[in-house]
């Protein structure tokens, strides 16, 4: 079964809306028409996708990862040239 979303007049002429599971838009259609209410548009409802960017990275993740860094830099100073390291930690 499939989802529709509909909109549909009532007897006093209200806009209602839904969504209703069904094979196809008739069946929808049917369905509301029993409900006593005039269908006005019947189609499928679009997929929904849940995509989040950005998140799970928060300011303390940020200050460990600069700190670890810095110092892993800092003690490293025989694999890393004198003159980069002035230029990073002015």
């Amino acid at each position: 079964m499939t989802a529709f979303v509909w909109e549909a007049r009532g007897r006093a002429g209200e806009m209602k809306t839904g969504v209703m599971e069904a094979d196809d838009p008739a069946a929808v259609e049917s369905k509301l028409k029993l409900q006593l209410l005039t269908p006005v548009s019947v189609r499928k409802q679009p997929r929904q996708f849940d995509l989040v960017i950005g998140s799970g990275v928060t300011t303390t993740d940020i200050v460990v990862f600069t700190r670890s860094t810095t110092a892993a830099l800092r003690n490293s100073s025989s694999l890393v040239p004198p003159s980069l390291l002035v230029i990073v930690f002015r």
